[in-house]
């Protein structure tokens, strides 16, 4: 069976558009792997196709080791009127994006349009959705897991609705979140997001997918930040009890999480049964006020953080990004840890270390300034180093360079580990260094 990207319905093998919506289903032909596309981006794989067409995995040729995620919208299957509607949904989402910088959001690179074809370059988020987690889990995922991850959509939530005019998701669920090797999610596909315009008394199209959108996305009201509220605990809800909404969208209330998955504390069950009322004045008014109702359900949670309104930032760089810190005496962060052998907790101390809250393991860092992800070869994992002004430590082991002025990572050849490694760039008095986490070798 074919499944519609649109509306999710099951579809046979043969059809080309979807019974239920109309959505094309024609498969369209990919971009051959080695293309460039405006003469900046090579074609390394194909991360996934539907019936209007793909996201790519692509190097940047101006960039030595940077790659993008390139989202494709093949206007050529649909009806004039259809193909308006499509390319200006498509524009919209790109200029939504690009206004927008949060740690859970994908950084925006490129928005352009070839042939018949619309592209968008987006971050490539090297992980998993949360759907994807959920089909391979065994049994249920555990209410700690699932918590921390609500905890930071109720961030990202809350950064969308605060914007002016506030930002309306419309579409979380699983599919539509994707979680790093680092354990930081990542919110994406604003394909339906819309802005908020006060004083409409509905929406003017009816979106979201079945079973996970609010009641007054099917056309009851205009959809608001409390729509995302509710489609965040119907997320959540299926998390932890494997309970697919999809199957029967127009049944309200969910089934109590308790009574379907014995292991959920009261407390939990009781914020999803407020996040999902079919009353939008009975749920949660905003984000922050459902992630202050979780933050008791996971005392132990230090990391990420997010500083206050009007606290100076440090972004953090790499192939992938960790979390945002405060620019302050002391930090937080989850990093992993050789001790432990596992994900930790680590402070950032007054006297320049970096401590494992579990184990205290601790390793002299200087001031951290930038936090990285990449592969260490003494741990054999990917591990977080911290960037100070003159090193570069890794908090699994402890291995340590020196190197100033850090500006960046990439992955390039080393002649002496003969084999791509991690470099990080430093720039002193306009001088270029490289500096490689693997054996040190320095250029």
């Amino acid at each position: 069976m074919t499944q519609c990207p649109r509306c999710g319905a099951l579809n046979r093998p043969v059809a080309k558009f979807c019974g239920r919506c109309g959505m094309p289903l024609a498969p369209t032909t990919p971009l051959a792997i080695g293309a460039v596309v405006q003469g900046r981006y090579r074609v390394l794989s194909l991360l996934g196709r539907g019936g209007m067409g793909a996201v790519y995995l692509v190097e940047d040729v101006r960039v030595f080791g940077k790659r993008w995620a390139l989202k494709e919208l093949l206007d050529t299957l649909l009806a004039p009127a259809d193909r308006a509607q499509a390319i200006q949904q498509f524009q919209a989402e790109a200029q939504m994006l690009v206004r927008l910088s949060h740690p859970n959001l994908p950084q925006i690179a490129d928005y352009f349009s070839e042939g018949s074809r619309q592209y968008l370059a987006m971050e490539y988020v090297d992980g998993e959705t949360l759907e994807a987690i959920l089909e391979r889990t065994k049994g249920f995922l555990t209410e700690a897991q699932v918590t921390d991850w609500a905890v930071q959509l109720c961030d990202v939530l809350a950064y969308l609705h605060g914007q002016t005019p506030p930002v309306i998701f419309r579409d979380l669920k699983p599919d539509n979140v994707m979680l790093t090797q680092a354990g930081v999610i990542k919110l994406i596909d604003f394909g339906i997001a819309r802005v908020f315009r006060p004083g409409r008394a509905k929406d003017t199209h009816i979106m979201g997918t079945p079973g996970f959108a609010a009641p007054e996305q099917y056309g009851s009201g205009q959809t608001d930040a409390r729509s995302d509220i509710y489609s965040l605990g119907a997320t959540l809800h299926c998390l932890l009890t494997q309970y697919d909404p999809a199957a029967q969208p127009f049944v309200f209330p969910f089934p109590s999480c308790r009574s379907l998955n014995s292991g959920i504390s009261p407390q939990f069950d009781a914020v999803i049964g407020k996040a999902t009322q079919r009353d939008a004045s009975q749920r949660y008014q905003t984000a922050a006020e459902m992630k202050q109702a979780l933050l008791p359900l996971a005392p132990n949670r230090l990391g990420p953080i997010l500083p206050a309104a009007g606290t100076p930032m440090s972004r953090i760089v790499g192939p992938e990004p960790v979390q945002w810190i405060q620019t302050s005496p002391m930090n937080a962060m989850a990093a992993y840890c050789g001790a432990c052998k596992r994900d930790t907790t680590w402070i950032e101390d007054y006297d320049g270390s970096c401590t494992c809250m579990e184990c205290d393991q601790s390793w002299p860092a200087g001031s951290v300034n930038e936090v990285i992800q990449a592969p260490c070869k003494k741990c054999s994992r990917q591990t977080t180093w911290v960037l100070s002004d003159e090193t570069c430590t890794c908090l699994g082991c402890g291995q340590s360079y020196n190197i100033s002025g850090v500006t960046g990572t990439l992955e390039a050849y080393c002649s002496k580990c003969k084999a791509k490694a991690p470099w990080v760039i430093g720039d002193v008095d306009y001088e270029t260094h490289r500096l490689c986490l693997w054996c040190g070798q320095q250029r």
